[in-house]
């Protein structure tokens, strides 16, 4: 068993990581791009090192690295929850090789040991890219003994086991609700949203709401109540803690034995039905009494963006990945005018940071929603179905313009409403609402612009799971990143140049900026043959 387990986990890693196309691949262009990936993947790892190191470097230097340990697990543990949770149908279940894989001599147990151990390694090298760097930032000022060091590497190295299983059997379970129903995916899309919700609330109301008073009049406390937030936020860390701060072998076995032990306990539950599970959901419903009552005919374009709505509502990879930004951007916008953020506001007025939060604000806002960028993968995710798209009598600049239009329709309108948010939290005035508002559009034609840009430069149409584009393609990156930096980049400016300057001239200076450039991927877009 242990070898089909490891002979499938290979042909897996192989396919999915794209090494075939860097050892065999004779077009260039295919290796370029291929390479271009795992670079853009090497700088995301090297920004994360740096950033865990100087945040655990931060905490020793406040005689806080007690608490290292805990964080250094419980934002390892996000990661890994997060991409596990989105990652799960599609991949663990309702895969596109599905039959070929089942129909191998190998056991259901093994099928999933094999995606979930992909997913692990996937996900360790997340988790050592956090946990290690902040170990070294935890030895500079505890000077640990080797037994802390091998403690501490050996629990980075379990340290997915937890989030993965909570977040696999999560997936499960809503692929097994949702499988029940003729509408597969719109009710797996409202099942997995409903969970996130619940989670962003349990972590809101377990952290507490009158945290932020206490921290601001003891932080002599300061550690223990950040201790104490961590350890609310994700109880297994305290195991953890006591294993490293103490050196203690038996809280490490108890940390290893409970990972393990909750490893186990999922692929057993979900072997149970997995069969059942990814039939139902493979399975499309159909109607013996259809009738045709009534045709309708619609324009191009309508019937262009109408498709791009399909192939986006019809997949709860691209849905949930891609979706994310605008649900973000939209929920917390809603959420400052209910916890009232002009009082925060109000505080900074103290140190004079007032103003420049105001002007960059709405930057911060734009960096949540561009990070819905539907134009970089939509044009991958044609496939094998691009020669449909290709024989259609129609332009090829049409068919991106319709890319571009569905991606408007979905961030516009969620524009205004953080808009509007913004302007009933923090009181603007009518010009700053309309600066609001036309930065927020600047920055999502931009986003739409660039991205389709970059969708079409470094397409790839030759995939075997979507995930490959929506996850790890290198359009999907640029389209997520490049406007994230961007974003962050011109949130800070306008923080710092509003003290020197009118921030109003600063904000509508920098939309100019980004209308212009997408003026120019817009021209770039509509020239490609």
């Amino acid at each position: 068993m242990p070898g089909k387990l490891f002979t499938l986990l290979l042909a897996q890693y192989k396919n999915q990581s794209s090494l075939n196309v860097l050892r065999h691949e004779t077009d260039t262009k295919k290796k370029h791009r291929m390479m271009g990936v795992y670079a853009g993947m090497a700088i995301v790892f090297v920004m994360m090192v740096g950033y865990s190191f100087a945040i655990a470097y931060g905490y020793g230097y406040l005689k806080m690295a007690y608490v290292i340990p805990g964080y250094s697990l419980a934002i390892s543990s996000i990661i890994a929850l997060v991409f596990t949770f989105v990652k799960t149908n599609g991949f663990l279940f309702a895969f596109k090789d599905y039959d070929m894989v089942m129909a191998l001599p190998v056991s259901t147990k093994t099928v999933i040991t094999a995606k979930f151990l992909y997913m692990y390694i996937n996900n360790l090298i997340f988790s050592l890219c956090v946990m290690i760097p902040m170990c070294a930032g935890y030895a500079i000022w505890e000077r640990p003994g080797v037994r802390t060091w091998l403690i501490w590497l050996i629990g980075a190295c379990f340290a997915p086991l937890i989030p993965m299983s909570l977040a696999a059997l999560a997936g499960a379970l809503i692929a097994a609700i949702g499988s029940r129903f003729r509408f597969k995916v719109f009710v797996q899309v409202v099942l997995t949203l409903l969970l996130l919700a619940a989670a962003f609330s349990l972590n809101f109301i377990f952290t507490g709401a009158g945290s932020n008073a206490e921290f601001f009049q003891r932080m002599e406390n300061l550690g223990e109540l950040l201790e104490a937030q961590i350890h609310k936020l994700y109880p297994v860390s305290v195991i953890f803690d006591r294993a490293v701060n103490e050196s203690s072998v038996l809280y490490l076995l108890l940390f290893l034995l409970l990972s393990f032990g909750i490893y186990v306990l999922f692929v057993s539950i979900v072997a149970v039905k997995y069969k059942a599970i990814n039939t139902a959901l493979m399975t499309g419903s159909s109607h013996s009494n259809y009738k045709v009552s009534k045709m309708e005919s619609r324009s191009m374009m309508h019937a262009l963006v109408r498709k791009e709505w399909k192939r986006f509502t019809s997949s709860v990879i691209y849905l949930t990945n891609v979706g994310m930004g605008v649900l973000l951007a939209v929920s917390g916008s809603v959420i400052c005018v209910f916890i009232g953020i002009d009082k925060v506001l109000a505080s900074m007025e103290i140190g004079g940071m007032q103003q420049g939060f105001l002007y960059a604000a709405p930057f911060a806002v734009a960096m949540m929603l561009t990070m819905t960028c539907t134009t970089s993968v939509s044009w991958s995710l044609e496939g094998k179905n691009l020669w449909i798209v290709k024989s259609l009598p129609i332009e090829e600049s049409m068919i991106f313009k319709s890319k571009m239009a569905f991606n408007l329709l979905l961030l516009v309108p969620a524009a205004l409403v953080c808009d509007i948010c913004f302007a009933i939290s923090l009181k603007l005035n009518i010009v700053m609402t309309l600066l609001y508002l036309v930065v927020l559009f600047a920055a999502v034609v931009f986003s739409t612009t660039f991205g389709m840009w970059a969708g079409k430069k470094f397409a790839n149409f030759e995939w075997e799971n979507e995930v490959e584009i929506i996850k790890q393609g290198l359009a999907s990156m640029l389209g997520i990143f490049v406007n994230m930096l961007l974003e962050i980049a011109l949130a800070v400016a306008a923080f710092f140049l509003s003290t020197l300057i009118d921030g109003r001239i600063v904000m509508a200076l920098f939309a100019a900026v980004l209308g212009f450039m997408s003026v120019l991927f817009y021209r770039s877009v509509c020239s490609f043959s």
